[in-house]
C-alpha cells in the first residue's frame, strides 16, 4: 500500500467505474487533468510513452510519447526515442502500453447544475407506461414528509405510446406532496394538482410569454407545462443552498471525469434563471476553483437578458478566474423549443398536428434587439434553435450584425442547429462564421419520431442532423451532450456521428450520407469545442505549450472497434494544486521524497498507477466516491476551520488520523470489505461535518502522510 500511496505526490489516482450506458461498449478512460497551479515547479516532469497518440493537431497529427511538466503543461511531443531521451532523475516515466491517447473531451453544451441535480432526482428515462410512472412516484412518496417536493426527470412521450401524461396519473398517490417531473428534453414539465394549486394555476391562468399551459376540453390545466410556463412551478421549488450545490458539483465532477470530459460549456439553468445561474458562477464554480476543488474547466453562460450585468462583471473581474478553470463571457437564450415537445419552430406544420408549426419563444424583433446589444457589448451570443425556421430567423439576425466592438473575440453560436431548411442555410452558417453546437446523441432519441413529425424530405440529407453537409460547407461544428437531456458520453456521440445509429441498431442507419469520419467526430469533441470558447490556445489538442488534458482509450479509433471495445474506466488527477497566495502555507507542509531532485527515475506501468485493473461493481464506485469525500472533508477541516479548544485538538486529530488510516488500509480490499467501508464512511461523515470548522489553526502544522 505504501508504494501505491507514494505516487500521490505526482498523480492521485481515483477509481471511477461506470458503464457509459446499457448499449454502449465499455472503454478504458484515463484522464490527466493539469493542476490549477503547481507550487513553484518543485514536482518532476512526467513522461508518457509507448502510446498511439491522436493529437488533434493538423501539423503533427500523431505521436508516440509526450512530456508534461509539474504545471501540467506539455513540453514536447513526438516519438518514443525523442521523448525518452529527455529522461533524467527529474522525470517520472509512465508506459501506456500501446494504448490510444486523445485530447481531453470538451462538452460544448450542457447544463451543469441542472445535470448535477438530476443525479439526485427520480430517474424516469425507462418509464414506459402510466402504471409504471405512478408506481415510481408512489415509491418516492414513501420517503417524503407531507409537503416535501418530489422531483423527477427523463420521461419521454415516445415511450408512453405517444401520449402526454397528465396530473391524473399522479394525484391519487400524491395528495400531500407537490410533484414536478421534467421531460427528457426539458421542454415539458408535468405537475400534479398539489403543485398547480400552490402556483395558482387554474382555468383562468394566462399562458406566460414563451410558454403554454396545456388544457383539457373543459379548460382545466392538464398538468403539462411547455417551455417557459414551467417557471410557474420551478420558481416555487426550494433552491439547494450553496453548500448543497457544492456537493452536487462534486458529484458532477466524478460523473464528467469518468467519461473523459475535462472542459464543459455550462449553458446555465433552464428555463432561463438569471439569479440561479449567477449564483452558480459566483458562489459555487469560482470558489471551487479557488480552493483547488474544480478538476475540470467550466465556460459559464448567463442569460441574454443579463447582458449588461455580465459586461460589468467582465469589466470588474476580467473574463476568467485566476486559476484558469472558470471562464465567462457567453450569453444564452432560446428561439424555439424541441421536436419531442412539438415546439421546435418549423416553416411547415407538423405532420401529426397540422395546426402547429411549433413555438417561437421570443418575438424575433425583440430577440434581434437583444442579440444586437450583446454583440455591441462584445460578448458571445448563443441562441438555441432546433427547428428550420428558428435557424433561418437567427441567420437573418446575424447577417445584420456589425463586427463586435470588444476584443474578447468570442464567436457567436447557434445551439443545436438540428433541422435546416437546405443548402442555403448551410452556406450562410459558414459565411457568417457562426459555430454550430450540435448534439449527435439527440439523433438516437429523435430519429424515432422524426419521420412521423417531419416526413422524409425534412428528415433527409442536408436537412436534419446534417453533419457532413455542414463540414463540407466549412461550418465550424462542435459537439455537446446537452446533459441532462441525454447522458454525457463523448464516445457515444462520436460513434453516432460516424455511423448514424446506436451501437445496437434496430434498423438501417439514419441518412447515412451525413456520416462523418471518426477523426472529424473527435475534432468536434475536442479542439472545436475549445475554439468555440476561444480557449483553443490552452486546450483542445496535444501540442507543446498547451495543457496536458488527455484521455487514454483501449481500442482502435475506427468504426468497427467503436462497436467492440471492452474495459474499465479510470481517471487520473495530478498533484494537489495550491494558489500562489498559499506559498507561505505550503512551506509548512512536508515535501514528498518523490518530488526531490535526487531520486532515481522510476518506471511505472499502468498497473502500478491504477489501484485495480479488474472490472468492479457499482458498490465499489459508491464506496470510492464516499471515501474521496471523506478525504476532502479532512483536508477542508485542516485548512478551512476556525480555532478550537486546546483539549480537543489532539482528540480530533487522532480521530482524523485513525479514519484516514482505516480507509487507506482497506483500499485494496475485496468486494465485501468495500461494502463495509461504504457503511463506515457514512457514519463518519456526519461526525466530521460537525467538527469541520474547529481546526483551521492546524493548517500547515499537521499533515496526514
Amino acid at each position: 500500500m505504501r508504494s501505491v500511496l507514494s505516487l500521490a505526490s505526482i498523480l492521485v489516482v481515483l477509481l471511477a467505474v461506470a458503464a457509459l450506458n446499457n448499449f454502449w461498449p465499455e472503454w478504458v478512460v484515463k484522464l490527466f487533468v493539469p493542476p490549477l497551479k503547481a507550487p513553484n515547479d518543485h514536482g518532476r516532469t512526467i513522461i508518457f510513452h509507448n502510446a498511439q497518440v491522436w493529437t488533434g493537431d493538423a501539423q503533427a497529427p500523431s505521436a508516440q510519447a509526450f512530456a508534461a511538466n509539474a504545471n501540467g503543461i506539455l513540453q514536447k511531443i513526438g516519438s518514443n526515442s525523442d521523448i525518452l531521451s529527455l529522461a533524467s532523475t527529474k522525470h517520472q516515466i509512465i508506459d501506456l502500453q500501446g494504448q490510444h491517447v486523445v485530447p481531453g473531451f470538451v462538452d460544448a453544451h450542457l447544463h451543469l447544475m441542472m445535470g448535477a441535480q438530476t443525479l439526485e432526482s427520480l430517474d424516469l428515462n425507462s418509464v414506459r407506461s402510466r402504471e409504471e410512472l405512478t408506481r415510481v412516484v408512489a415509491a418516492a412518496v414513501a420517503d417524503k414528509r407531507p409537503g416535501e417536493w418530489i422531483k423527477g426527470y427523463g420521461w419521454q412521450r415516445s415511450l408512453l405510446g405517444g401520449q402526454l401524461p397528465s396530473k391524473q396519473w399522479l394525484d391519487a398517490v400524491t395528495p400531500d406532496n407537490p410533484v414536478f417531473l421534467t421531460s427528457m428534453d426539458m421542454h415539458l414539465g408535468l405537475a400534479n394538482s398539489k403543485a398547480l394549486g400552490m402556483a395558482g394555476v387554474g382555468p383562468s391562468t394566462q399562458d406566460p410569454p414563451g410558454g403554454a399551459i396545456h388544457r383539457d376540453l373543459s379548460g382545466q390545466p392538464t398538468g403539462i407545462l411547455a417551455e417557459w410556463a414551467q417557471s410557474l412551478i420551478v420558481d416555487l421549488i426550494p433552491e439547494p443552498d450553496v453548500s448543497a450545490r457544492q456537493q452536487l458539483l462534486h458529484k458532477a465532477s466524478e460523473y464528467l471525469l469518468s467519461r473523459g470530459v475535462t472542459t464543459v460549456h455550462d449553458m446555465g439553468r433552464a428555463p432561463l434563471d438569471g439569479p440561479a445561474s449567477w449564483s452558480d458562477l459566483r458562489d459555487v464554480y469560482i470558489p471551487a476553483a479557488e480552493r483547488g476543488l474544480l478538476p475540470f474547466r467550466v465556460f459559464a453562460f448567463l442569460p441574454l437578458a443579463e447582458r449588461k450585468e455580465l459586461r460589468k462583471f467582465i469589466d470588474d473581474h476580467g473574463w476568467r478566474d485566476p486559476s484558469g478553470r472558470v471562464f465567462w463571457g457567453g450569453l444564452k437564450d432560446f428561439s424555439d423549443g424541441s421536436l419531442g415537445a412539438s415546439t421546435a419552430l418549423m416553416h411547415q406544420p407538423y405532420m401529426q398536428d397540422s395546426s402547429t408549426c411549433g413555438m417561437a419563444v421570443h418575438d424575433f424583433a425583440k430577440l434581434e434587439q437583444m442579440v444586437m446589444e450583446g454583440n455591441e457589448l462584445g460578448m458571445q451570443v448563443a441562441i438555441h434553435a432546433i427547428g428550420d425556421r428558428a435557424v433561418d430567423e437567427l441567420l437573418a439576425i446575424h447577417d445584420k450584425l456589425p463586427a463586435p466592438s470588444s476584443p474578447l473575440g468570442l464567436p457567436h453560436r447557434i445551439e443545436h442547429a438540428q433541422h435546416l431548411s437546405g443548402s442555403n442555410a448551410t452556406q450562410l452558417l459558414s459565411r457568417l462564421g457562426l459555430h454550430a453546437i450540435t448534439n449527435p446523441q439527440h439523433l438516437m432519441t429523435d430519429s424515432g419520431i422524426m419521420l412521423e413529425q417531419l416526413g422524409a424530405e425534412r428528415s433527409g440529407h442536408g436537412r436534419s442532423f446534417a453533419y457532413s453537409s455542414m463540414l463540407q460547407a466549412g461550418v465550424k461544428m462542435a459537439f455537446g451532450s446537452d446533459w441532462p437531456v441525454v447522458p454525457v458520453n463523448p464516445l457515444m456521440a462520436a460513434y453516432v456521428a460516424a455511423n448514424r445509429h446506436s451501437p445496437q441498431p434496430s434498423g438501417a442507419a439514419f441518412t447515412p450520407s451525413e456520416t462523418i469520419s471518426v477523426a472529424d467526430a473527435l475534432t468536434a469533441q475536442t479542439s472545436a469545442g475549445a475554439r468555440a470558447a476561444s480557449i483553443d490556445d490552452m486546450i483542445g489538442s496535444l501540442r507543446p505549450g498547451k495543457h496536458a488534458d488527455f484521455v487514454v482509450l483501449h481500442g482502435n479509433l475506427n468504426e468497427a472497434d467503436f462497436q467492440q471495445g471492452t474495459a474499465e474506466h479510470y481517471h487520473l488527477k495530478p498533484l494537489e494544486a495550491h494558489d500562489a497566495e498559499r506559498e507561505e502555507e505550503q512551506l509548512l507542509e512536508p515535501t514528498s521524497p518523490e518530488a526531490t531532485d535526487t531520486q532515481a527515475p522510476e518506471e511505472h506501468s499502468p498497473g502500478d498507477i491504477v489501484m485495480m485493473t479488474e472490472t468492479v461493481k457499482l458498490a465499489r464506485t459508491e464506496a470510492e466516491a464516499r471515501m474521496k469525500g471523506i478525504f476532502q472533508m479532512i483536508d477542508d477541516a485542516m485548512h478551512d476551520g476556525q480555532s478550537y479548544l486546546e483539549q480537543v485538538q489532539q482528540k480530533f486529530l487522532a480521530e482524523l488520523q485513525g479514519l484516514k488510516d482505516n480507509i487507506a488500509g482497506k483500499l485494496q480490499a475485496d468486494f465485501g470489505e468495500w461494502l463495509e467501508i461504504s457503511r463506515e464512511t457514512l457514519d463518519m461523515q456526519s461526525r466530521i461535518e460537525q467538527t469541520q470548522e474547529a481546526v483551521q489553526f492546524l493548517a500547515g502544522r499537521v499533515s496526514i502522510s
